[in-house]
């Protein structure tokens, strides 16, 4: 072959590459680095409670060791003797054992403090930093108002023939703030419901719904004939970055004081509303209510 011809196949040859490479496409560079989203932090185990002089009455707590919420001696259980309970107001009170005092009536599962304490107790110590006590109002202060939004998504659960009450009378938003950790506020509704009952002892019961940005919907908390509630605060119990709700429950009678007050705790799972604990912790005729008033 003559070295003219040679050179032509060559140059075919190296033009038909040329074409080729430039057809394909050019590789993908490698993708840069995405930022991961933070790790849910592992629960822990917390608990709270009431004081009532030197007695803790327990609200609710989680047992990290079970994975589980509880209420009453489970969470009487899980604090050892010798530990100490940070409180309300004041230098922090260790556990002395978990006798109950001689009254003539039962408090329940309790601890007992080497002193008396008011208000609530939280164990461990670390957990008081995560509590956020919501401020009493005052005077003429006014919640906002129930919108007509929520009205509507809580009047649709109350169709149900476990409903605690056939359609709302009026409610205002007690709280605004981020109870799961997205950055959207979260609500906490205090509702007056009608009673289902035709002939309810109480005219309302009382409820609590929290409508949770995330989910885009209402969810009952706790409900309870004749019951004034209110949000006593907000508390993160496993330290997961989910805050649990903590709500306190007056009965009151047309002619008297306080029949109960009571406090509760409910935990926010990803797609319901949980309620963990209540406990009494005063009103009149209670055995709490005895035991402060005595002696």
């Amino acid at each position: 072959m003559s070295s003219k011809r040679l050179f032509a196949v060559g140059l075919a040859f190296a033009c038909a590459d040329a074409i080729a490479c430039a057809g394909a496409p050019a590789p993908k560079p490698p993708a840069p680095p995405t930022a991961s989203s933070p790790a849910k932090a592992a629960p822990q185990s917390g608990a709270l409670f009431a004081s009532v002089r030197d007695a803790l009455l327990p609200i609710g707590c989680y047992d990290a060791g079970k994975r589980a919420w509880g209420a009453g001696a489970a969470c009487t259980s899980l604090v050892p003797k010798g530990a100490r309970v940070a409180l309300e107001a004041g230098a922090p009170r260790a556990i002395v054992g978990d006798e109950a005092p001689d009254l003539g009536c039962d408090l329940g599962p309790l601890l007992r403090t080497d002193g008396p304490s008011m208000g609530y107790a939280a164990w461990p110590l670390d957990l008081r930093a995560t509590v956020r006590l919501e401020p009493p109002r005052r005077g003429l202060e006014r919640p906002p108002p129930l919108s007509a939004e929520d009205g509507a998504k809580i009047a649709a659960q109350l169709k149900g023939p476990d409903a605690p009450g056939v359609e709302p009378l009026e409610g205002s938003v007690v709280a605004t703030l981020d109870l799961d950790g997205d950055g959207k506020d979260d609500r906490v509704l205090v509702v007056h419901l009608a009673p289902a009952a035709p002939h309810a002892r109480f005219g309302f019961v009382g409820a609590l719904f929290v409508a949770r940005s995330a989910a885009g919907r209402v969810d009952l908390v706790t409900a309870e004939e004749g019951a004034e509630l209110e949000l006593r605060g907000t508390l993160d119990v496993d330290r997961d970055g989910v805050r649990e709700l903590w709500w306190r429950a007056s009965v009151c009678e047309d002619d008297g004081p306080s029949e109960t007050l009571s406090e509760g705790l409910a935990h926010l799972a990803s797609d319901r509303v949980e309620r963990v604990g209540e406990v009494v912790v005063g009103g009149q005729g209670t055995c709490a209510s005895d035991w402060l008033e005595s002696p």
